[in-house]
């Protein structure tokens, strides 16, 4: 800092004597700045450049649409990963029928190591086919084709999933029990086991030759399989997808999703009863569990995963497999009918590919 000094020139008071001398000439006043020793600057760091997140950040989606694929087949059939909500076609050994339903989940096996995925039993077999059900010896094929209809009889399938490999077993009854006059027929649930393709066509039980290419249908245990849907994945709301973390009981007041291969998500289902409701299809009968559900489903949505609402992270515990849907009250809801995954794990022989992993909560 620099100090200025200012110097005035005051004469002697009255009675006094100057000794100072002050005034007997100019005063000359030197300005000097003042030295400050200045240490070396050092030099500045340059802060570091906040990363640009911007291409890697993961999009908010929403979807304002909870079906937004409903009707839309060239959406449904340009999809190259198969999961659980999907929609599948069965060529069964009658050429002139073919079915359309959902995948229910995929990435189980039986209790003999062989792996595939379920679905509903009608989708791969004619109810009227009873000799099929009986013998179990169906060879019913299911794959997704490119075509909504068959050509000369034949369906065109461009991605082969595997081969219908377990059916529920088939019980002769007294029809006279459902006040039949003639024999009747039941089942436990309307669910099948598609077992994935085999890699080898060495030693191959029966091989499947079409569009998709050449495959082993029919292989055993040492063989390894070819995995065509995704493992215990379901298709969920704007194609975002949950995982299957374990299984649930059918009970009373349960909130349920659904995801149908045609109609899409549903959010709105509840069970209002845990007990079973007889069902007959023709001369078949089963006991299936119900729910009631606030919006329609479509032809195709059979097989439809049933489970519990998504948690934050995805995850979800499946209750069963639809069956199909019908109208048992005069309010607006629909009633639905399925087979629970507890029944379904029993009748098809089947276990978990990590065994603690469908445990079922309490």
């Amino acid at each position: 800092d620099t100090v200025i000094y200012y110097y005035v020139c005051v004469d002697a008071a009255d009675g006094e004597e100057q000794v100072d001398d002050n005034c007997g000439g100019p005063v000359t006043v030197t300005v000097r700045a003042k030295v400050v020793e200045t240490p070396a600057e050092e030099p500045a760091e340059t802060p570091a450049e906040e990363p640009d997140n911007t291409a890697t950040e993961t999009p908010v989606v929403t979807c304002e649409d909870p079906s937004p694929w409903v009707g839309d087949w060239d959406l449904i059939r340009s999809r190259e990963i198969v999961m659980a909500g999907d929609y599948i076609n069965a060529q069964p050994a009658i050429d002139d029928n073919s079915f359309v339903g959902t995948v229910s989940l995929g990435g189980v096996e039986t209790t003999g190591g062989v792996r595939g995925f379920v679905t509903a039993m009608h989708n791969v077999v004619p109810y009227f086919d009873l000799s099929a059900l009986q013998s179990h010896d169906d060879r019913t094929i299911v794959g997704l084709t490119r075509l909504s209809k068959p050509i000369a009889g034949d369906w065109i399938i461009w991605k082969l999933l595997g081969k219908t490999y377990t059916l529920p077993k088939v019980s002769e009854i007294d029809g006279g029990k459902y006040h039949r006059d003639d024999d009747v027929y039941q089942i436990d649930g309307d669910v099948a086991f598609v077992a994935y393709p085999w890699q080898s066509l060495d030693d191959c039980i029966q091989v499947w030759e079409g569009d998709a290419g050449t495959f082993c249908v029919e292989g055993d245990s040492g063989n390894d399989q070819i995995e065509t849907v995704l493992p215990l994945t379901i298709r969920g709301k704007c194609d975002n997808t949950y995982k299957v973390i374990g299984a649930e009981k059918p009970k009373e007041d349960l909130n349920l999703w659904m995801s149908g291969g045609i109609s899409g998500v549903h959010d709105k289902m509840f069970i209002k009863s845990d007990k079973k409701m007889l069902v007959e299809k023709g001369r078949l009968y089963m006991f299936l569990h119900t729910l009631s559900s606030e919006t329609d489903l479509m032809g195709g949505d059979s097989g439809a995963p049933i489970y519990t609402v998504p948690d934050a992270d995805g995850n979800v515990r499946i209750v069963g497999v639809l069956f199909g849907v019908g109208k048992l009250s005069n309010d607006d809801l629909a009633t639905v009918f399925f087979t629970s995954w507890e029944d379904t794990e029993e009748i098809l022989d089947l276990k978990a590919i990590e065994q603690e992993l469908l445990s079922y909560s309490e």
